[in-house]
């Protein structure tokens, strides 16, 4: 017998929990997850209603969803959508359908027009969209695992793509053929590189960030960076400058068991930007490289960024998954 519930006490959220478990998240993100999008301190749980729903077959968690609406966007883009996020559980295409069924029911009451998902459970970026592709080898940590279950009951139900991210997985062994390029590019625009310092009682990597993501909510990206500080791998983690200004920056992320993964390559939007790509590139792949290093993923890439997609092939990058987002009119 399938039951649907909301969980609303201590033991409903256990069951949330436990519906996952055989899902593929690592135990890094299990609680990483389970103290920033499963709680009072998930950004998302302060903007507007949320509703964690599970699907119990015999008294068994079998499947989860978290679905929710975004009031400060739905105000700020007119837009009246919700979300929903950790579409995850068991191969089970029943409970799979009424969870979506009670997440349609859900955003109706809540008079949204449109539903989104699966986004970041946690407003953070990580998790986004639903996973197919090549999942035999490690993936980067906060990718998201296998969701192609998931996707075949979104396609069913009638739900669209509206956003696909891709990781890429390169060689390390090679020479950067673009190598001597970025030391003429440091040299003509006095680019400097150094590596990330996160130590507990650094705040300066912070602050460079901030300075080159002046358009994110500074508040939030500060929250935000203090919490996945534990999983920066400093090493191969850059921030490129030239005198005082900041150029932009790399964060790499640790490998947690799977593979080191270059998550965000972010430049100024104030300043020419080509330069400081070139030149935190190169030391991501020379760092790498010394550290004998063979493999690295670089994800996510949207599909709709050409440039940055031609980059990563120019590096004989391997697209080996993609993250879709979907959408459907409630």
């Amino acid at each position: 017998m399938l039951e649907i519930i909301e969980a609303k006490t201590r033991a409903d959220m256990r069951a949330f929990f436990r519906a996952a478990k055989r899902s593929g998240y690592t135990k890094k993100e299990e609680k990483y997850l389970e103290m920033y999008a499963f709680s009072p301190l998930s950004l998302l749980s302060q903007n507007g209603p949320q509703s964690f729903v599970v699907a119990k077959r015999d008294g068994k968690s079998v499947f989860r969803v978290l679905t929710g609406v975004d009031m400060r966007y739905v105000r700020k883009e007119e837009c009246p959508q919700g979300y929903f996020s950790v579409f995850d559980g068991e191969k089970d295409e029943e409970a799979a359908r009424a969870i979506l069924k009670a997440v349609m029911e859900k955003q109706r009451n809540w008079g949204m027009k449109r539903v989104i998902g699966p986004i970041a459970p946690d407003g953070s970026g990580f998790f986004m969209g639903a996973g197919e592709g090549d999942f035999s080898g490690p993936r980067g940590i906060f990718t998201g695992p296998d969701a192609s279950f998931q996707c075949g009951i979104l396609r069913s139900e009638g739900f669209l793509p509206v956003k696909t991210e891709c990781a890429y997985e390169i060689e390390l062994g090679k020479e950067n053929p673009l190598s001597a390029v970025a030391r003429k590019a440091e040299e003509r625009f006095h680019v400097e590189i150094m590596k990330m310092n996160t130590g507990l009682f650094s705040t300066d990597w912070i602050k460079r960030i901030l300075d080159v993501s002046k358009e994110a909510p500074q508040n939030e990206m500060r929250l935000m960076l203090e919490r996945i500080r534990p999983f920066i791998e400093t090493k191969h983690s850059y921030i490129a400058f030239s005198g005082n200004v900041s150029l932009g920056y790399l964060v790499s992320l640790k490998k947690d068991g799977g593979i080191l993964r270059a998550a965000t390559l972010i430049t100024s939007s104030e300043h020419f930007s080509a330069p400081a790509v070139l030149a935190l590139i190169d030391a991501f792949l020379s760092g790498a490289k010394k550290d004998g290093l063979d493999r690295a993923e670089i994800s996510v890439v949207d599909s709709r960024n050409l440039r940055s997609e031609r980059l990563v092939l120019r590096f004989d990058g391997r697209k080996h998954r993609q993250y879709t987002v979907f959408t459907k009119n409630v």
